[in-house]
């Protein structure tokens, strides 16, 4: 498991589930506890899914055609919205 909070690799990156609620727990600034995977709590507006190669999903559960995507090792961020 990836640690956010306190960097004990050389290159971290997302590289499971657990890591992206993470990374996401974080970006929204979700987490309520100093755990480094944020209490491993599921988000309420969000599902995540590791998609592999260092890339989460985040789907809003109100509306699945929702999606951003994160490539944690390129930083690069997409949303799609299809269906609004």
């Amino acid at each position: 498991m990836q640690h956010w909070r306190i960097n004990t690799e050389t290159n971290p990156s997302a590289d499971n589930s657990t890591d992206c609620l993470t990374v996401f727990l974080l970006i929204m600034d979700r987490c309520e506890n100093a755990d480094t995977n944020c209490g491993n709590q599921p988000d309420d507006e969000f599902e995540h899914s590791y998609l592999g190669g260092g890339i989460c999903q985040y789907t809003y559960r109100d509306n699945t055609n929702y999606r951003i995507r994160y490539e944690t090792n390129t930083e690069a961020c997409s949303i799609t919205t299809s269906g609004f």
